[in-house]
């Protein structure tokens, strides 16, 4: 909010009183933003962390069952190589 020529001579304490309404604006802005951000990292966090439990295939069936079976149907289709 730029304040008109006319506003800027008019009265001081207005003025004030507005910067310090943007100011409490801005800084629940800020707040919420950082508060999301940090919500953000604490999930990347945990997904970060869950990525070593999973590496083996017959582990990740105990996870998702039924996440592989076209691919060992097929193997078996197909033979030994």
């Amino acid at each position: 909010m730029c304040p008109t020529p006319d506003s800027t001579l008019a009265d001081p304490h207005q003025i004030n009183a507005d910067l310090q309404r943007q100011l409490v604006e801005c800084r629940a802005e800020r707040d919420e933003a950082l508060a999301r951000e940090t919500a953000m990292a604490e999930v990347l966090q945990v997904i970060n962390s869950q990525r070593g439990v999973a590496r083996d295939p017959r582990a990740a069936r105990r996870f998702h069952p039924g996440a592989n079976d076209t691919g060992e149907r097929r193997a078996r289709a197909n033979g030994p190589r």
